[in-house]
């Protein structure tokens, strides 16, 4: 898609963990009222996977990014018109609206792109129900964190910026030390966004400030690869899997040699 290294088939698969917080896959179309009308035969769709169901009010919203970003859970308009389904360990969060559709895994349960397309074959059976023949936006969007220690005292502390460099691809970062006092440093990071076609890009990597309550700090690489062409149902598994697979080659260039090893220990 945009032309990104093409990662080799053993480095996906010699992968025995990875660093995900969290999963989100998202669809949207033209709103239409299908969709609560509806909520019993969706949920009855998915009530082996997802029998937690809940209603959300109008005014009630969970967290969202930007316009132009994938939401971490897809957030309710003021119209009010949408629910949730979760499995029983709660989680996985489906969120309905009446224009979107948005899956969120946790990392802590995502085992490959297997767990969207499980779920997409079953969304095949939600769109008939709902008369949903095409879309106008298909979203991945991956958040990855990486936690390091963090001590009380800055002459203790390992330089955050060197952790950086360790991290992430040396060539995407420069030298970050040379910055003066660089161990003070509590948040560095970069946005890169694309735009080709029909494809849209959202790149975000660096130092996250530390949340000092547990001890940790943190190091992002979110990726958020979306469509804005109207795409047929049909093609819906197809796609979901392009891009995901792009968002891997992303990754993959984004962090380093000794970060990819890790990966595979």
């Amino acid at each position: 898609m945009f032309g990104f290294p093409k990662a080799e088939r053993s480095d996906i698969e010699g992968h025995k963990r990875h660093y995900l917080k969290s999963v989100i896959f998202q669809v949207k179309f033209e709103a239409t009222d299908e969709i609560g009308k509806n909520k019993d035969g969706i949920a009855s769709i998915f009530k082996d996977q997802f029998p937690r169901a809940n209603d959300l009010k109008q005014g009630q919203f969970e967290v969202s990014f930007k316009v132009d970003e994938t939401p971490i859970i897809q957030s309710v308009n003021q119209k009010g018109a949408g629910f949730q389904l979760k499995p029983l360990d709660g989680l996985k969060v489906f969120s309905f609206t009446e224009d979107a559709i948005s899956l969120t895994i946790s990392g802590n349960v995502y085992k490959g792109f297997d767990n969207i397309k499980d779920n997409i074959i079953h969304l095949i059976e939600v769109f008939k129900l709902c008369k949903i023949t095409s879309f106008n936006r298909v979203a991945i969007r991956k958040l990855n964190i990486i936690e390091f220690e963090v001590e009380d005292s800055i002459e203790n502390q390992i330089n955050p910026m060197q952790i950086l460099e360790l991290i992430i691809n040396p060539s995407l970062i420069g030298n970050t030390t040379y910055f003066p006092q660089s161990e003070c440093v509590i948040r560095n990071i970069h946005t890169i966004n694309y735009s080709k076609d029909k494809n849209r890009l959202n790149l975000r990597y660096g130092l996250v400030v530390p949340d000092v309550t547990i001890k940790k700090g943190q190091i992002l690489v979110d990726i958020d690869l979306f469509t804005v062409d109207n795409v047929s149902v049909d093609s819906l598994e197809s796609l979901s899997f392009e891009i995901n697979s792009e968002i891997f080659n992303i990754f993959n260039w984004a962090i380093s040699e000794g970060a990819r090893k890790k990966l595979r220990e």
